[in-house]
């Protein structure tokens, strides 16, 4: 299933990212591979990567609560948020 970046689930990706930093995808399928890749394409950049580090020192639900839940990936993303 797709990763739908305005439904706030951003932090999946972050999951799988971070597998791969880590170099964990032994388990990962083609698909798998291919849509990390089409995530990482879409969700880069300066304001990703800061969100990307929070979720890894923060863990995800410490994240998930600190960001909101509701909240989507790209509002969290945007200055003065």
């Amino acid at each position: 299933m797709p990763l739908d970046p305005e439904s706030g689930d951003c932090w999946i990706m972050f999951y799988d990212r971070d597998l791969l930093e880590r170099r964990q995808t032994a388990s990962f399928d083609k698909r798998q591979l291919e849509q990390l890749s089409h995530e990482l394409r879409e969700f880069r950049g300066p304001k990703y990567e800061i969100l990307f580090r929070h979720w890894q020192q923060q863990g995800e639900g410490l994240f998930l609560n600190a960001m909101g839940a509701e909240d989507d990936c790209r509002a969290r993303a945007q200055p003065n948020c």
